[in-house]
């Protein structure tokens, strides 16, 4: 209790001291004896119960093992990031190969089916009764775009000399009236 009053004494002459301390004429600063003002300040450390020296020490201990496990646990989550970015990038690659390898065996069993196809149509009746029957049509399609052709040649020259005789008669008019006048 005793150290309390010289505690609070010591803070009352501190702060009479710059209360009465010399003001500056342009700013609110102050000047004061410096000498006199960290004797009352050691006094003033010297005065206090020897549990807040403790505390403080405790306090500070207590953050430097704070900050170190901090920093710990910062290097865990560091490295347990890069250990799943390690695992996630080696899974990708594991299942790159794996969609490869299946997309070559799928290759594999295409092709495989695509050949057996072509020998089960090469093989079968139908396909050359289809063949035969495709000559036929192609044939038939054949003669009727030379029926077409044909038949068109025809119009066009019928619809020419029916042009070719109206000109001619025309053109006779053209000369007769043309002597005429």
């Amino acid at each position: 209790m005793e150290q309390d009053v010289q505690s609070l004494d010591l803070l009352d002459m501190l702060e009479s001291m710059i209360g009465g301390a010399k003001k500056s004429m342009f700013n609110n600063k102050v000047a004061v004896d410096r000498d006199e003002a960290l004797g009352i300040i050691d006094e003033l450390r010297n005065s206090l119960p020897e549990e807040v020296t403790r505390a403080s020490e405790f306090y500070k201990k207590s953050r430097e093992v704070w900050s170190r496990a901090n920093d710990s646990a910062d290097d865990v989550i560091n490295k347990a990031k890069a250990d799943a970015e390690d695992i996630r990038a080696q899974a990708e690659n594991e299942a790159n190969s794996i969609i490869s390898e299946a997309h070559n065996q799928a290759e594999l069993i295409i092709q495989d089916a695509e050949t057996r196809r072509q020998q089960m149509v090469a093989e079968h009746e139908i396909t050359a009764a289809a063949q035969a029957e495709s000559e036929h049509i192609i044939a038939e399609a054949g003669q009727k775009a030379k029926d077409i052709r044909r038949g068109t040649r025809e119009y066009v020259d019928n619809t020419l000399l029916g042009l070719s005789e109206f000109l001619a008669k025309t053109y006779n008019e053209v000369e007769s009236n043309r002597k005429n006048i």
